[in-house]
């Protein structure tokens, strides 16, 4: 099914210049550096980023179970939106799913941030120093829709698999680290050694 059918899409808000924190703002905004690709975004207080816009934000409005896909660069990543207060928007750097009836966020993410699916998202992008996505190509795409129990595992699966290569980079990392103090102490027992029998 066309993912223009199946969600409801619609670009970001546009705003001029940076997007600058206001405590006394109305609306949360997510922006990318609040991302990781991969993770499903939980709403941290060190992402506090807040504004006022003198227009209507409704359209604009992100809530748990939504789907962001950046429109601009070269990956079109997908994240998927677990927990975020209320009322949260997103800027133009973004498209907004909201997923309907008939799909789950997090296998529309999953399959989103699939590398053949990618592909086909690169063949969709217009531009050459910052490639842009344009809804109307992006609202075409053809997204495969098991029952939503299926999709739901798919997306279980997913999570699982990328939690065991986190794991497995953090064993790394840690087997790396204690790797190095071993043979640091080692070189300072035979120093220690060579200068006691020297």
């Amino acid at each position: 099914m066309d993912l223009r059918r199946c969600t409801e899409l619609s670009p970001g808000f546009s705003i001029e210049g940076p997007i600058k924190h206001d405590s006394a703002g109305t609306h949360q905004v997510i922006v990318p550096r609040h991302l990781s690709e991969g993770r499903p975004y939980v709403f941290s207080e060190r992402d506090e980023l807040r504004v006022t816009l003198q227009r209507d934000l409704q359209r604009y409005r992100v809530s748990a179970g939504d789907v962001l896909v950046l429109s601009r660069g070269a990956r079109n990543s997908a994240f998927f939106i677990q927990k975020v207060p209320s009322p949260t928007v997103a800027p133009l750097l973004f498209f907004i799913l909201h997923p309907g009836s008939q799909i789950d966020g997090a296998y529309l993410t999953w399959y989103l941030n699939l590398e053949s699916t990618k592909a086909r998202l690169q063949q969709m992008r217009s531009g050459t120093r910052t490639p842009l996505l344009h809804s109307r190509e992006l609202g075409k795409l053809e997204v495969p829709l098991p029952p939503l129990d299926v999709q739901r595992q798919i997306a279980r699966l997913a999570n699982l698999m990328f939690r065991q290569r986190q794991l497995q980079d953090e064993l790394r990392i840690e087997r790396d680290r204690m790797h190095a103090l071993v043979g640091r102490q080692i070189l300072n027992s035979l120093v220690g050694w060579e200068e006691r029998n020297g």
